[in-house]
């Protein structure tokens, strides 16, 4: 009797085990305080234990992961850019990643202020503003646009200034030629005041 009780034990520790596997693998940590609470709070059956204690701290590090991974994101749609994940929280491959997932946001972070750079530069109608470092990929279909738009910004503002001193030089002759104008008719006026008055006589 006292075999078969053991033998039912070991069985359903065994599927206890494989549930937590399951969850796991199903993405749900939430066992990790059944398991804390195995061996009345001691977090292993015996000194001899190592399954349990290897559950927990696996569901440790991923739950580490995950808070930290979504601390991140909240951050960023916050619009703290500056926010990092603790990667010595980790160990092992989870601190690879969460160091991963910051060099991410690094790369990224650093991008977006070499655009906000030239942008701002642009703002105060500095023209020759252009982002310089070459970016892999992505980055650097948005680098070219940027540095497109504020050329053609540039050009377009030169064809602006060149016409302006066009118009300016086109008054000034309209100006001098009403001047020569005006000039010319009163000299005619004064002829005619002559003409008119040698007729009297």
């Amino acid at each position: 009797g006292a075999l078969c009780e053991d033998a039912n034990l070991i069985q359903e520790r065994i599927r206890f085990v494989i549930r937590v596997a399951q969850h796991v693998a199903a993405g749900d940590g939430s066992d990790i305080e059944a398991l804390r609470a195995v061996g009345d709070g001691k977090g292993r059956r015996c000194d001899n234990d190592h399954l349990v204690p290897a559950f927990i701290q696996m569901l440790g590090q991923i739950g580490v992961l995950v808070e930290s991974t979504m601390g991140l994101a909240e951050q960023a749609v916050a619009g703290n850019l500056e926010y990092r994940a603790d990667a010595s929280k980790g160990e092992g491959d989870f601190a690879r990643v969460l160091e991963g997932v910051n060099a991410t946001v690094d790369a990224v972070v650093t991008f977006l202020k070499d655009e906000e750079e030239v942008l701002s530069r642009v703002a105060a109608r500095d023209l020759t503003a252009r982002v310089t470092t070459d970016y892999p990929g992505d980055y650097s279909k948005i680098q070219a646009a940027l540095n497109t738009a504020v050329d053609h910004l540039d050009q377009a503002l030169t064809q602006v200034d060149v016409a302006s001193e066009q118009v300016a030089s086109a008054a000034g002759q309209i100006s001098s030629g009403s001047q020569a104008v005006a000039q010319g008719a009163s000299e005619q006026a004064s002829a005619l005041e002559e003409i008119s008055s040698s007729l009297q006589e």
